[in-house]
């Protein structure tokens, strides 16, 4: 007689003596369904350790929902849920089993695929994913490692059992979750604006541009100059893509608004799948001219396309972010949780709106990017400072414009060369960390921490914006953080306030945060 295998729902579902797979949210197991007399997946949810029972309850209240939502979604390229149950105390998810290996897995092993292979792929993610968003439902972790391939060569998305359904968790947590991986979270989750379907999209660019390519779209194992790289500049030009290219920039653009639609991404894949175009720039009809036009001066021609095509990435190198502060989920003012996205959940109070407008009504040109931030006005005068005031300076010389966010503020580091500074006061009464961090560099500059798009703030400088976010980390510790971006003339100052306890979630400093900033324009308009 064998070894005992586990088994779930009463004997109904057996599991293998080995899982067959592992990731951020779980493990899986292949099982058989005893009932049915059919193999199945079978997906353990690991909850983040440092957890309270409360916080767990929610957790799994949370997956369940979830997974009852995934579960009535019917299509051939979304595994298919059958089941949901608690055992032990954590969820399981029962799935269709999928015979055949991730994408990730044949890339690695066999190499990058060809352009209309991928387009191919990449054409049937699509049409699943568009079932899902009709359904309310949006995924929130496309990647490589959850795109299964079968052995007829069909692409299945997996892990549905652990997106977010859209509205389903304000409920259950107040406010919405953020899950996934770094290298394909859309940079508006990044930057705590919420999540939408063009999420998603931007999340499918870069699992196809992976797959085309044989690299991630940001290659670097650093989750915080990973994070600062999305945010601040467009990925490197695909080098095997081919005709794929300009879709693949298209749906990694960081501007939701600016990003492909489904409609005209579905079109360009099946283009490039079914081998119709050598390439997806617009083609022109050229006709021979006639005498009288060939007797005429020569002109530059030039096609426009019909939809703006992203600028190349030419962004500057992200600044790097002490691990020591990612580690304790207070990094370049992003919702990170340790460092590893893919294993928490956050509060994030709304989205921020990133739909601005010029003064004249238009709308604003150009990706939003921590190197030029996203003006609602006019590009900022070539008038302006020549050196940036020593914002430091002037703060270290008046204490009491610090009173009100941090009391008895200590300065802990200063840096000449990017005119920032950091403050905090140590642990106060009630066990809760305070910090503030301030740059007032001039532009082009790297600010990948700030809110250069969000909610607007009247009456500070040319432009400002204002977002805040709370998140709860896997030790337990949570953090409230504000963010202040304004600019004068040619010169863009950064305000960053966090405040972390193990007790409960700090009061929301706002207010505090924008008198401040107040303060600061007042004395740089002064200095200018």
């Amino acid at each position: 007689m064998g070894k005992t295998r586990r088994t779930l729902a009463d004997g109904r579902y057996v599991l293998r003596a080995e899982p067959v797979g592992s990731g951020g949210m779980g493990v899986v197991w292949r099982a058989a369904d005893v009932l049915l007399d059919r193999d199945v997946a079978v997906k353990e949810l690991r909850l983040p350790e440092g957890l309270s029972e409360s916080e767990r309850r929610v957790l799994r209240e949370r997956a369940m929902t979830e997974a009852r939502a995934a579960g009535r979604l019917n299509h051939p390229g979304i595994v298919t849920v059958h089941d949901v149950l608690i055992e032990d105390g954590r969820p399981w998810i029962v799935m269709g089993l999928v015979e055949g290996s991730s994408l990730y897995s044949v890339v690695r092993q066999e190499g990058p695929l060809t352009p209309q292979r991928t387009a191919e792929i990449g054409d049937g993610l699509l049409a699943a994913l568009r079932v899902a968003h009709a359904a309310g439902i949006l995924h929130r972790d496309i990647k490589p490692q959850n795109v299964l391939l079968d052995r007829d060569g069909r692409a299945v998305l997996t892990d549905f059992g652990i997106a977010a359904v859209i509205g389903a968790t304000r409920g259950l947590t107040g406010t919405g979750s953020v899950m996934g991986t770094l290298g394909y979270v859309a940079p508006e989750r990044l930057a705590g604006r919420g999540v939408e379907p063009a999420s998603d999209l931007w999340s499918l660019g870069a699992t196809l541009y992976f797959a085309v390519e044989g690299r991630p779209a940001y290659d670097t194992d650093d989750p915080a100059e990973l994070v600062a790289a999305v945010l601040s500049r467009d990925p490197r030009p695909a080098e095997r893509a081919g005709p794929l290219s300009s879709t693949l920039l298209g749906l990694m653009a960081r501007r939701p608004d600016e990003r492909l639609s489904a409609d005209v991404a579905a079109e360009r894949l099946r283009e490039v799948a079914v081998g119709v175009t050598g390439g997806d720039q617009p083609t022109v009809r050229v006709t021979a001219p006639t005498e009288e036009q060939a007797a005429a001066p020569t002109r530059e021609l030039t096609a426009k396309p019909t939809e703006p095509l992203p600028p190349e990435a030419n962004g500057p190198r992200a600044r790097r972010v002490s691990p020591t502060r990612v580690a304790a989920a207070i990094v370049i003012a992003v919702a990170l949780l340790a460092g590893a996205l893919a294993t928490g959940y956050t509060l994030a109070p709304g989205e921020a709106s990133d739909r601005e407008t010029t003064r004249d009504g238009s709308r604003p040109g150009g990706s939003p990017s921590a190197t030029t931030p996203v003006s609602s006005s006019a590009s900022p005068p070539a008038r302006g400072f020549t050196t940036p005031p020593n914002v430091c300076l002037y703060l270290t010389e008046h204490p009491e414009v610090i009173a009100p966010l941090i009391p008895r503020a200590k300065l802990r580091s200063a840096h000449k060369a990017t005119n920032s500074c950091e403050w905090e006061p140590g642990r106060d009464r009630d066990g809760e960390i305070t910090e503030l961090d301030v740059e007032a560099p001039l532009l082009p500059a790297n600010l990948g921490g700030c809110p250069t798009t969000g909610e607007r703030l009247p009456g500070i400088g040319d432009e400002a914006y204002i977002v805040e976010e709370a998140d709860l980390d896997d030790r337990g510790w949570r953090d409230r953080d504000v963010r202040v971006y304004f600019r004068v003339d040619n010169l863009a100052v950064c305000v960053k306030h966090q405040r972390a306890s193990q007790a409960s979630m700090p009061p929301s400093a706002e207010a505090a945060v924008i008198e401040f900033a107040r303060a600061v324009d007042r004395w740089v308009q002064q200095a200018s």
